[in-house]
């Protein structure tokens, strides 16, 4: 069985939590659908800010770390946004349990970076 390494994990998680906060604003739109403009708006700005936080850690460029943990509250706070629902239908509940995910999702990220912060730092 191939292992696979910290790097493509951290991938991973990313990438999950970038998909979470695209599905959970899709069910935010409330029927606006795919074409709102508030919708692409979201996914526009959420991609480009996880593929340059990505792009930034994997480059191991000046204050990737910072950035990445920037980036990552700064979403953990969208989907905080996304529990505070009017009313409770299938959609909203599916739309409470992704942003609960994507919370936890973006603290194990978060604490990951931290984490390696501190080992860098302690050399």
């Amino acid at each position: 069985m191939m292992k696979i390494k910290f790097t493509q994990k951290f991938i991973l998680l990313i990438a999950s939590s970038l998909i979470l906060f695209i599905a959970t604003s899709f069910l935010a739109a409330n029927g606006a659908g795919i074409g709102s403009k508030e919708f692409i708006n979201k996914v526009l700005y959420g991609v480009i800010l996880y593929l340059w936080a990505t792009w930034m850690y994997l480059g191991k460029h000046k204050f990737y770390r910072f950035f990445m943990v920037f980036v990552l509250v700064v979403y953990t706070f969208g989907f905080i946004s996304f529990l505070f629902v009017p009313s409770f239908t299938p959609s909203t509940i599916t739309q409470i349990i992704l942003s609960i995910i994507g919370i936890l999702v973006n603290v194990i990220i978060i604490s990951v970076v931290r984490n390696e912060r501190s080992k860098v730092a302690n050399d």
